[in-house]
């Protein structure tokens, strides 16, 4: 058997991580009710949100191949990039 000191220090632990754990518990299940909560957005604001994504992303693609190229002229950086477009990556 643990001394006592041990044996309480260890039950405040067991307790400190029993209340790390339900603190976790209770900030998630908030955050779950506030998702619940929020109105879903319409097909229309998906289909723009996906329209800037893929923006980005392309711009992303581009500001890459202008870093991997630097000595690339405007016109070869367009090529690459349609390249990339076609390819099978």
């Amino acid at each position: 058997m643990l001394p006592s000191p041990l044996l309480h220090a260890a039950a405040r632990d067991g307790l400190q991580e029993q209340q790390r754990r339900l603190r976790s518990l209770l900030v998630e299940h908030e955050y779950d009710r506030e998702l619940a909560s929020a109105p879903s957005p319409s097909s229309a604001e998906k289909l723009l949100q996906a329209l800037e994504l893929m923006d980005v992303g392309l711009r992303l693609k581009r500001a890459a191949l202008t870093r991997q190229h630097p000595h690339a002229s405007a016109a070869e950086l367009e090529q690459l990039f349609r390249e990339w477009l076609l390819g099978d990556d």
